[in-house]
């Protein structure tokens, strides 16, 4: 450990003190070419980005062919409105003056399914009537 106590530093303070004592003024232009010749490859490399795309959409024109289909057939898919017009079944309905009889002639009718028949009493004008209706 570095920073602490004495006791835990295992660094003899011999070397602390060459290190101190160096001579360190000849170095600084050596950092400074190695800084500005980093730099230099580093905008060399940004500027060669453009070219390292074009060489990848090159050796990957087909799979990127095949990706702009597949989100053009995904969208298009997407945002095609679907119609459609099936029968689902036949409806009867009729109403009926309010009457006993009347309900007990269609109850006895064999092809009429009765889970399938609703019965509601309305009134109108103050006449009572009643809405069968046959899916």
């Amino acid at each position: 450990m570095i920073h602490g106590n004495k006791e835990e530093n295992k660094i003899p303070e011999h070397y602390w003190s060459a290190v101190k004592n160096e001579n360190y003024s000849d170095s600084y232009p050596k950092v400074e070419a190695w800084l500005r010749e980093i730099s230099l490859k580093k905008s060399y490399q940004q500027e060669r980005k453009f070219s390292t795309m074009r060489n990848y959409i090159m050796a990957h024109k087909m799979r990127l062919v095949y990706t702009v289909i597949a989100l053009a057939v995904i969208i298009g898919a997407c945002t095609m409105p679907v119609t459609q017009h099936e029968t689902v079944g036949h409806m009867l309905t009729w109403t009926v003056p309010q009457s006993d009889d009347a309900a007990q002639k269609i109850n006895g009718l064999s092809w009429i399914d009765k889970s399938k028949l609703t019965v509601n009493e309305n009134t109108n004008n103050g006449i009572t009537e009643t809405l069968y209706s046959l899916l």
